[in-house]
């Protein structure tokens, strides 16, 4: 009894010191650390919360070209329906003193909501910046993006 004792923790030990060496020398990538944007990427931006209320907004830039702007959108609220909202009405884009509206955006209803909102534009380089601006989606009169 005493020699199976020994065993067990003999081969644990080993186990163990095995799992440490796999662990220093191939290293698994931390998924959660966010990248610096390099060129073409553009970091998500945030606005309001799930609170009372209020409405949380996160945009993406997924695609920023000569002919189309694209950005992933969420809206996540808990307390206010969005469904009496229109993203085709209420948002924008400001790009070298030019404002487009969205040619396609996702309807809006109930209390979460994901989907793309697409804007046509005419650009024959790259923007230094570019606002989209959100109005009216409570609590924020005006959400302004700014990459």
């Amino acid at each position: 009894m005493k020699k199976k004792k020994i065993i067990t923790l003999t081969v644990g030990i080993l186990i163990g010191v095995f799992m440490l060496y796999a662990i220093n020398f191939f290293p698994e990538e931390n998924i959660n650390e966010e990248e610096e944007p390099d060129g073409d990427d553009f970091n998500s931006i945030t606005t309001g919360s799930t609170g009372p209320g209020d409405s949380e907004i996160t945009l993406t830039p997924e695609e920023v070209g000569d002919e189309q702007f694209v950005f992933s959108i969420s809206i996540d609220t808990h307390t206010v329906s969005l469904q009496e909202h229109d993203l085709g009405e209420q948002s924008y884009l400001k790009l070298d003193g030019e404002t487009f509206e969205p040619v396609d955006y996702p309807t809006l209803s109930g209390h979460h909501v994901n989907g793309e909102l697409v804007f046509d534009i005419e650009n024959n380089q790259e923007p230094d910046s570019f606002e989209v601006m959100i109005n009216g989606i409570p609590d924020v009169n005006e959400r302004v993006f700014t990459w």
